[in-house]
């Protein structure tokens, strides 16, 4: 059963990995979960260097981290998604779920008038399960 989220107390600090401002029951910057399962069918299907497996792969990784991981902020979720998408299609460009889901992502930012992250900031994400807006203040130490 689904309860509803509390309000945001405008007084409580922005939640970590935030920018400075960010309400505290904003998640749009919550960081990935983890993706063991996922991340092991990865490596396993790279290194026996069947393309068509690593797309797969990196379809399903894509496909839970924008469909599933409901712990992780959208902002963070769709750039981590794409990069995934991306690397789908660069191993097997027919991968069809790999290029659904690379469309929709797409589609949402343009609909929401938003430039489509670069793959370099998508594969950053990925990597480092975190984003951070080029304009947000240094985090502090």
């Amino acid at each position: 059963a689904q309860t509803a989220a509390a309000p945001a107390d405008p007084a409580a600090p922005a939640p970590d990995g935030a920018p400075a401002g960010t309400p505290a029951g904003d998640d749009a910057y919550a960081p990935l979960s983890p993706t063991p399962e996922l991340d092991k069918a990865i490596a396993d299907a790279e290194k026996a260097g069947d393309k068509k497996k690593v797309g797969a792969a990196y379809a399903r990784r894509g496909a839970y981290r924008t469909r599933e991981d409901e712990k992780a902020g959208q902002r963070v979720k769709y750039r981590a998604a794409l990069s995934d998408f991306r690397k789908a299609l660069e191993a097997d460009p027919q991968n069809a779920e790999a290029k659904s889901g690379k469309n929709e992502i797409e589609q949402i930012y343009t609909m929401m008038g938003r430039e489509i992250p670069s793959p370099e900031e998508c594969d950053e994400v990925s990597r480092t399960g975190r984003y951070t807006p080029k304009d947000a203040p240094a985090a502090k130490p």
